[in-house]
C-alpha cells in the first residue's frame, strides 16, 4: 500500500472513533484535530503527514502537542493537559483561623500570640490581639506613652510636675526641689541637697551651726555665765563652758566679791584697819570686817570737823546712836560717844 493510502486509512479510523465517542446534544459540535509523524518507506525518507478537520496536510504540527476543544455553546472552554498544575490557591489550604493551629500564612491564633506583645510590636503598653483573619496582629488596644502630658503612663515614673508624691526627702536627701527628667524615666535630684553642718547656715533640723548660735547664750539656757558653743552635729548646744555661780565653793566667780577663804587678795589692812582677820560675807557679795581692828581709833577720838571718822566700826556704832555725827559733823559729843562704842584713844 502506498504512503498516501496508509495515511488515509489511519485518518478514517480516527474519525470513526471520534464520532463514536464525541456525540453531542442537538445543536452541539465537535472538533478534533491531531498531528502525528509517519515513517516512510524503506529508503529511509521520513514524511510528516498532518490532517485537520478538513483533511488538509499540516506540516507544522509536532508529535508532542495534543489539544482538544469541546464547544457546546458560543463560549469555548479550553482544557490544558500540560502536567503543570495551577497552585495559586495552595496557600489557603488548611488555614482555618480560630482552630488553635498556626498554619499557612497565619501568624497567630486568638489564643496564641507566639510570644508577641504590644512592646515587641513597638508600643509602650496595652493588650495585643490576633487579627480576625489570623494573618496579622491587632494593635488597636496598644498604647504609646506621651512624656510631658502630666499623666503617668506605662513605665513612666514621673511626668512634668506629676512626681507621684515623691520629694527630695523621700529620695534620701535633706532638702531641695525634686523634678522629673526629660524622658519621664527617672527623677532629677540636681535640686536636692543634704544639710552641711559647719557651713554657718542653720538648715533643716539644725539648731545652730559653727558660730551661728541663733542668738542663744549660756544665760539664755539658764546658767549664770560662760561661753556657749554649737555641738559638733549642729543639732544642739555645747554648754561645757557655761557655769552657775556657787557661793561657798571657794571659787570667786563672776558676780562674787569673795568666796569662803578666797578673799580675792584683800585683808583687814587693805580694808583700812590696823589689824585683824578679814572674812567673806555669807552671800559672797561683800567682806566681813568684824575681825578687823585699829590700834587707835584715830580721828574718832576728837572733833574732826567732818562726817564720821576713820574707824568704820566706831563710825557705825556712833551714828546709830547719834545721826548728827554722820549727817552733819563729827563734834566733841560724837568723840565722847566713840569711847562708849569701844574707840581706842590715846
Amino acid at each position: 500500500m502506498s504512503k498516501s493510502g496508509f495515511a488515509s486509512l489511519a485518518l478514517l479510523s480516527l474519525v470513526v472513533a471520534a464520532c463514536a465517542s464525541g456525540a453531542t446534544d442537538e445543536g452541539g459540535s465537535f472538533t478534533f484535530s491531531t498531528s502525528f509523524t509517519t515513517v516512510g518507506d524503506g529508503d529511509g525518507d521520513t514524511d510528516e503527514v498532518g490532517m485537520d478537520e478538513s483533511g488538509s496536510d499540516d506540516a507544522d504540527s509536532t508529535t508532542d502537542a495534543t489539544s482538544t476543544t469541546n464547544s457546546t455553546d458560543p463560549t469555548t472552554t479550553t482544557t490544558d493537559t500540560d502536567p503543570t498544575t495551577d497552585t495559586s490557591n495552595d496557600d489557603m489550604v488548611g488555614d482555618v483561623c480560630g482552630d488553635g493551629q498556626i498554619t499557612g500564612t497565619e501568624v497567630c491564633e486568638p489564643d496564641d500570640l507566639v510570644g508577641e506583645t504590644c512592646q515587641t510590636q513597638g508600643f509602650d503598653g496595652g493588650t495585643l490581639a490576633c487579627a480576625v483573619d489570623c494573618r496579622s496582629f491587632d494593635t488597636a488596644a496598644c498604647t504609646s506613652n506621651t512624656c510631658g502630658n502630666g499623666a503617668l503612663e506605662g513605665a513612666e515614673v514621673c511626668d512634668g510636675n506629676n512626681l507621684d508624691g515623691e520629694t527630695c526627702q523621700t529620695q534620701g536627701f535633706d532638702q531641695g526641689t525634686l523634678s522629673c527628667n526629660a524622658m519621664c524615666s527617672a527623677f532629677n535630684t540636681a535640686g536636692c541637697s543634704d544639710y552641711v553642718c559647719g557651713n554657718g547656715l542653720i538648715e533643716g533640723s539644725e539648731v545652730c551651726d559653727a558660730n551661728n548660735l541663733a542668738g542663744q547664750t549660756c544665760v539664755g539656757l539658764g546658767y549664770d555665765a560662760g561661753t556657749l558653743a554649737c555641738a559638733a552635729n549642729c543639732l544642739g548646744f555645747n554648754a561645757a563652758n557655761c557655769v552657775n555661780y556657787s557661793c561657798g565653793n571657794n571659787v570667786v566667780e563672776p558676780g562674787e566679791v569673795c568666796d569662803g577663804n578666797q578673799l580675792n587678795g584683800q585683808t583687814c589692812q587693805s580694808q583700812g584697819f590696823d589689824q585683824g582677820a578679814l572674812a567673806c560675807a555669807a552671800n559672797c557679795g561683800a567682806y566681813n570686817t568684824s575681825g578687823c581692828s585699829n590700834l587707835s581709833s584715830g580721828d574718832c577720838c576728837y572733833a574732826n570737823g567732818g562726817v564720821g571718822c576713820q574707824d568704820p566700826v566706831i563710825t557705825a556704832c556712833v551714828c546709830a546712836l547719834d545721826a548728827w555725827c554722820c549727817n552733819t559733823e563729827w563734834d566733841g559729843l560724837c568723840a565722847s560717844e566713840a569711847l562708849d562704842c569701844g574707840a581706842i584713844c590715846p
